[in-house]
């Protein structure tokens, strides 16, 4: 069973964890850690690893991938849905 956000199209693989790296490694590996209010001054960083999905005749097709801060992850309306991916 996947975690799945409608309106974005977008399933959740995992959760990873970012561990507490010097600034310029974080910056390089993570940069969404330095630019995103709610988590730039926290020691680690937890988030999702998702796929951007499209559907076509009831398959999901990945478009790309990316992470979703886990925070940002639990604001959404999210369903869970079995999906097959194409």
């Amino acid at each position: 069973m996947t975690r799945y956000a409608s309106a974005f199209h977008v399933i959740s693989e995992y959760k990873a964890y970012g561990p507490r790296f010097q600034k310029w490694l974080r910056d390089i590996n993570y940069p969404e850690w330095s630019q995103i209010e709610e988590i730039k001054d926290l020691e680690g960083y937890e988030y999702y690893n998702v796929l951007w999905i499209e559907w076509r005749e009831g398959v999901a097709y990945r478009k790309t991938i990316g992470r979703v801060w886990k925070g940002g992850w639990h604001q959404l309306d999210v369903e869970r849905k079995d999906v097959v991916l194409g």
